[in-house]
């Protein structure tokens, strides 16, 4: 008798393995067409006029942000220089009183 029932399992057994691979390769296809479709929609927006206005936007911000610092930089150069002409100016006539006298 306990010959019997067993192997009246392995049948349900694979088959239910059977329908389990089934399912998953179903859900492997989903998997993949939800994929596709994902990746149309973003090329989609990728492709958007808001999009491409908001990147030269951007751009154009970015641009003005990078020409903003390379006229600060170029303002404080100048300024360095002058705090060191005025250094240098006023050592040097420093050194001449105290040569003087």
């Amino acid at each position: 008798v306990r010959m019997y029932s067993s192997p009246a399992r392995r049948p349900n057994f694979f088959s239910q393995l059977v329908e389990n691979i089934k399912q998953d390769m179903t859900k492997n296809k989903e998997m993949k067409e939800n994929l596709k479709k994902f990746r149309e929609e973003a090329n989609k927006l990728e492709q958007s006029d808001a999009l491409k206005k908001a990147r030269q936007k951007f751009e154009v911000v970015e641009s003005e942000a990078s020409k903003g610092s390379e006229v600060l930089k170029e303002k404080f150069g100048t300024i360095k220089d002058k705090v060191q002409e005025a250094i240098e100016e006023a050592s040097k006539s420093d050194i001449a009183k105290k040569a003087g006298m």
